[in-house]
């Protein structure tokens, strides 16, 4: 029987216990420190999970399986700890809080960036995106010329917490829209493979109450597309997560929120639905999570995927400085 030890069980980690559940997994332990603003488990979850309170038991529990979901900043620890113990690994994204952690903590890059596990960009197992990937695959419409990816939501409006102290909104943990909207990021990778230039503008415009990025502005050259333009925004009272691809027969464009894809052709310059799907939020985190207690890398964000993120994360800050 599979052993899953959860570290951080924040809404994101009880997100993830649900969809261990949904997946059949019986055995499953949370350590709680007490230092997160989620005090208690959901009431629905709280019968699935023993808790433990501190490192030394957690581990001799003697997990097969660790599923990391606490503040970005303390991720490469228990990623250490996963690699040294040679445990089956998920990490929430971003894998860690900045690229040059790779060097610390007794850890060198090859280690993580060859070690089998996957982290938290569920967005590839949307049916959207599961669905476009295929269209670029096939290359139906032909060479891609551009993609823009958007992505805005409210910080003040996410549920469970004041936003001014989550992770989000403080530097100290990893925070800001850069990293936290990170799937965008990957979504690239996804879709068009390896980054060969990266300009970016990394600000704080708002006068939210956090010390970390609110705005950023993304220009990609990739190995599969000439220009990928991306945005994310921490500011946007309407939330949304759309895009287009500009491809050599027509223009695509996708709204994740709708679960729509639509085209239109140079030819018939008409705007044509092509794909849409109504499947469950969770459907996707189901999914995701499904492949990691199976050992599957076809689809999800490895490990070595993961820290490309990071690298791209990296010279968007540097460019912005520069």
């Amino acid at each position: 029987m599979k052993k899953i030890l959860v570290i951080g069980c924040g809404s994101i980690g009880q997100r993830h216990i649900r969809a261990l559940v949904a997946n059949g997994i019986q055995n499953i332990a949370a350590l709680r420190t007490g230092k997160g603003q989620i005090k208690e488990l959901a009431d629905d979850i709280k019968e699935h999970v023993s808790v433990f309170f501190s490192e030394e038991e957690a581990f001799a529990w003697d997990p097969e399986y660790l599923l990391i979901s606490n503040p970005t900043n303390l991720h490469i620890k228990y990623l250490a700890v996963a690699i040294e113990k040679g445990l089956k690994v998920f990490v929430e994204k971003p894998v860690i809080d900045h690229y040059g952690d790779l060097d610390s903590v007794s850890l060198i890059k090859k280690d993580i960036t060859s070690y089998p596990g996957l982290v938290g960009y569920n967005l590839r197992f949307n049916g959207v995106f599961t669905h476009i990937k295929e269209i670029l695959r096939v290359g139906e419409y032909g060479e891609v010329i551009t993609g823009n990816l958007m992505v805005g939501h409210y910080l003040p409006f996410y549920p469970y917490e004041d936003y001014r102290e989550s992770y989000a909104a403080q530097k100290k943990m990893g925070g800001g829209v850069l990293r936290t909207l990170s799937h965008e990021l990957d979504l690239a990778l996804f879709f068009w493979g390896g980054v060969k230039k990266v300009f970016a503008k990394v600000d704080q415009l708002s006068d939210l109450e956090m010390d970390a990025d609110d705005t950023v502005d993304i220009v990609l050259e990739m190995d599969d597309c000439r220009r990928v333009l991306i945005h994310l925004d921490f500011l946007n009272p309407v939330s949304l997560r759309k895009g287009s691809i500009l491809f050599k027969k027509g223009l695509l464009e996708y709204d994740y929120f709708k679960g729509e894809i639509h085209f239109t052709d140079y030819e018939q310059k008409t705007k044509e639905l092509i794909y849409s799907t109504d499947e469950a939020y969770d459907a996707q985190y189901k999914m995701q999570m499904k492949h990691f207690l199976e050992d599957r890398h076809d689809i999800g964000c490895t490990l070595f995927q993961g820290i490309e993120v990071m690298e791209i994360i990296d010279a968007c800050e540097k460019s912005s400085k520069d």
